[in-house]
């Protein structure tokens, strides 16, 4: 714990405090839409069921891992891997949700959204890649990391 503002702070809720907070959010969302089909986005909405429940489960997962990810430890091999795949799922969504702003709605009316939401998918991928390869950790060293540890008897 470090001291923040007189007060004693995780240090990850504010070195992360947006992905904190929109990963709490979009795992909100997401089991809301889970739980409850009827409050699916329009656009979602009209895109084949398999699409749908698709992002609901991604949205959901992403949030989760977002959330998870840096709280778990983002330094630690399983942090950033949490962390990477609820990226990861977190870009799909926001890159179905934009799909089917265009395929359903298809006017100039929904461009910003569009282009808002790339541009969040963008920066979910990003942010993945470069945690990952600040920390020196890929996928693959994380898979040896794992593997090496199992071998050896530690705690994984």
């Amino acid at each position: 714990m470090d001291r923040y503002r007189g007060h004693k702070l995780p240090v990850v809720l504010y070195r992360h405090p947006y992905q904190l907070s929109i990963g709490v959010a979009l795992a909100v969302m997401g089991t809301r839409n889970l739980l409850t089909p009827a409050a699916l986005p329009s656009a979602i909405e009209a895109l084949p069921v398999v699409v749908a429940y698709g992002y609901t489960v991604a949205l959901t997962l992403g949030g989760i891992g977002m959330f998870l990810g840096p709280v778990i430890n983002g330094r630690t091999t399983w942090g950033l891997f949490i962390e990477q795949i609820g990226l990861w799922f977190t870009a799909f969504a926001m890159g179905v949700y934009a799909a089917g702003l265009v395929v359903v709605i298809g006017s100039p009316r929904v461009a910003i959204s569009v282009v808002l939401l790339c541009s969040l998918a963008f920066a979910c991928v990003v942010r993945s890649r470069a945690s990952v390869l600040d920390s020196g950790y890929t996928l693959h060293g994380v898979r040896t990391e794992l593997a090496r540890r199992r071998r050896n008897g530690e705690d994984c």
